[in-house]
């Protein structure tokens, strides 16, 4: 009997302890996929400047007012620009940057393909 009412107080608890950890999983994983606003690279949850931790905390407080991750995605979004993002969406500005290496990777088949034509043409 002790221990059904031990089992019993384990499970009840078990939800409670995780419902209080997903907002700090859901801030690491998201500022995992932001960029720090002021440092070069890095992200903000690997960023230790005071923007980065301010945005860390904004974010935080939305996963605890129940906002879904595009919402704040959205808000920061809105509020930074798209250089807050560590992968940029595909949009006018970044066309460039998405096709460059296919455009290069063709181009660069393309030339060898005519390399090697060329010389297994004999001359005449």
């Amino acid at each position: 009997m002790k221990t059904a009412i031990g089992l019993l107080m384990i499970f009840l608890t078990v939800p409670c302890i995780q419902a209080e950890t997903i907002p700090e999983e859901k801030t690491k994983i998201l500022s995992q996929k932001l960029r720090c606003p002021v440092c070069n690279g890095q992200s903000l949850w690997d960023s230790q400047s005071p923007a980065a931790l301010d945005i860390q905390k904004v974010i935080f407080e939305k996963f605890s007012q129940d906002q879904s991750e595009q919402e704040i995605m959205a808000y920061l979004y809105n509020r930074y620009g798209n250089d807050i993002l560590q992968a940029p969406g595909f949009q006018p500005e970044t066309y460039f940057l998405w096709l460059f290496p296919l455009l290069l990777i063709i181009g660069v088949s393309i030339g060898i393909f005519i390399y090697v034509k060329r010389r297994e043409t004999p001359p005449t």
